[in-house]
Order: structure tokens, then C-alpha cells, then sequence
């Protein structure tokens, strides 16, 4: 990845922001899943499968960690 398209892919995603913001985490959620959707939709068709596998193993981990960091819903 260049330089370029980092730069491009931070002033995009400081657009999309303010858009999220303040949104339900299921509506998060699903609009940053219909945006993966288009992206995984662009790649090759032979690669789909590499690239989602991926994607999805990272989302575990995050799950997992948010899991951990998240104060228990029935502390007093």
C-alpha cells in the first residue's frame, strides 16, 4: 500500500466518522458491514474467500478483547 493511498484512506474514513457517530453499535455495525460487503464484491473472485477468512478471524479477536474490557452488565 503507498503512501498516497494511506492518505486517502484516513481523510476517508474522517468522513465516515461523523456519520457513525452517535449511531447504535448495531447500526455501526451494519453499515461498516455493508461497506466490507462492496469491498470484498471488488476483489477477485479467486481471492474473496482468502480475504474474508481473514477479516473475519480479526472481528474474533476484537470481539474477544472487547468481551474482556467490557464491565460486566451485572456489577453492582
Amino acid at each position: 500500500m503507498s503512501e498516497e493511498d494511506v492518505k486517502d484512506i484516513d481523510i476517508l474514513a474522517e468522513h465516515i466518522k461523523p456519520l457513525l457517530a452517535g449511531q447504535r453499535l448495531a447500526v455501526q455495525g451494519g453499515a461498516l458491514a455493508d461497506l466490507t460487503g462492496m469491498w470484498l464484491a471488488s476483489l477477485p473472485q479467486q481471492m474473496r474467500g482468502e480475504f474474508l477468512e481473514g477479516h473475519i478471524t480479526s472481528i474474533k479477536i476484537f470481539a474477544e478483547a472487547y468481551g474482556r474490557l467490557r464491565p460486566s452488565q451485572g456489577a453492582a
